[in-house]
């Protein structure tokens, strides 16, 4: 098939690739699940550990609550019907004779790269960049494209990790861990992008804490505004008293 083509093709030009690929799951019961999901191929031609996207698209890949409301999957939107993946997988380089390197990485699947929380996940399963496999082709040339391609430099600042994103019809980068584009290929280009990156095993404030900030943030944005009101409804009824 497609897939041992690829595969050939990789052994005779001692190089891996990480490519996005639908893949299926048949179930003890009988029943398959179907995966919206990325492997990674080494120089060899074998294929290593597999990322099953975990934040699928509603309506583009699911139905929401079809899970409890059976009637749900009659629907025919032209969705996918994928099954959310569950595993954090980060994948592991490899060198031309096939060694693993110590060198961790995550893919994150088109619309993934947005999600702050998903991508700290896989930084602290040891992920020392980021990757990302997208395919923007559905906005043509409107703004989706260069807005989605913008959140790619959030990710990397945030974790202090390069990241390399490949769209297939762009916009594709090469971001360093300061969140600097030092390579870029723009809308419906053909051609090939390389740039040298500094895997980083830096664990930043937002890598350690998430959003702990944020949620504090709120808690005292709450309890001022109590104490304040409180404070009002004193000052009123005092004034009534008098």
């Amino acid at each position: 098939g497609y897939l041992r083509q690829i595969q050939e093709e990789l052994r005779l030009l001692r190089l891996p690739v990480v490519t996005g690929m639908p893949d299926y799951e048949r179930r003890a019961d009988g029943k398959v699940r179907y995966y919206n999901a990325v492997g990674y191929i080494d120089s060899l031609g074998l294929r290593d550990r597999q990322y099953n996207k975990i934040h699928l698209v509603p309506f583009g890949e699911y139905i929401p609550l079809s899970k409890w409301i059976p009637a749900l999957n009659s629907l025919n939107l032209g969705q996918g019907n994928f099954t959310h993946g569950t595993d954090y997988t980060v994948f592991s380089l490899r060198s031309q004779s096939g060694e693993v390197d110590s060198i961790l990485f995550s893919v994150g699947v088109c619309f993934e790269t947005i999600f702050p929380g998903l991508n700290r996940r896989f930084v602290q399963e040891g992920a020392s960049f980021l990757v990302g496999v997208v395919n923007d082709a559905w906005y043509q040339t409107s703004s989706g494209p260069y807005q989605h391609a913008a959140q790619a430099l959030y990710r990397a600042v945030e974790f202090r990790r390069p990241m390399v994103r490949a769209a297939n019809t762009g916009v594709s980068m090469i971001i360093n861990q300061a969140g600097r584009v030092v390579a870029r290929m723009g809308l419906n280009k053909e051609s090939v992008m390389t740039a040298g990156i500094a895997p980083s095993t830096v664990m930043t404030i937002y890598a350690r804490f998430g959003d702990l900030f944020a949620w504090l943030s709120i808690a005292a944005a709450v309890a001022l505004s109590i104490i304040a009101n409180r404070s009002r409804l004193k000052a009123e009824s005092q004034t009534d008293a008098v």
